[in-house]
């Protein structure tokens, strides 16, 4: 069973900060994967690609699949002289997620797009992935 964190005056921290800022609690909420009845967090798996010693840059979308609804993709950027290839970037992955939070699919790019502070556009991934059926 979980705890919660409860401060002084009964309330838990994380309510309300989705009280304080319920704008960005719905964004993470709408960034979050939907394979088949699990929901997949882009975030977690990016963290594990970018500890990967052959990957610069990372960032996972929801890629549409039929069967699935949405299968986790990940877009990566080498290392300068790394060899990596997709099949040894899903096993790292793997070996550390749950089965259902696996990569399915992978795309090695020059570059992730970002706005001026750095959020990286996942809009624009979701679309190039769509359009060129990657």
């Amino acid at each position: 069973m979980k705890s919660f964190n409860f401060d002084d005056d009964g309330a838990n921290p994380a309510s309300i900060l989705i009280k304080q800022y319920p704008e960005s609690s719905k964004s993470r909420l709408k960034e979050l994967i939907k394979y088949k009845r699990y929901q997949v967090p882009p975030a977690e798996l990016e963290h594990i690609l970018h500890s990967h010693p052959g990957i610069t840059e990372a960032a996972v979308i929801p890629y549409p699949d039929e069967s699935a609804g949405q299968v986790p993709m990940g877009f990566l950027v080498k290392r300068r002289g790394s060899t990596i290839n997709e099949t040894q970037v899903k096993d790292y992955v793997a070996k550390q997620v749950a089965p259902y939070k696996k990569l399915r699919r992978v795309c090695f790019t020059d570059s992730i797009p970002k706005n001026a502070p750095g959020k990286l556009l996942r809009k624009e991934l979701i679309k190039m992935a769509v359009n060129s059926r990657l």
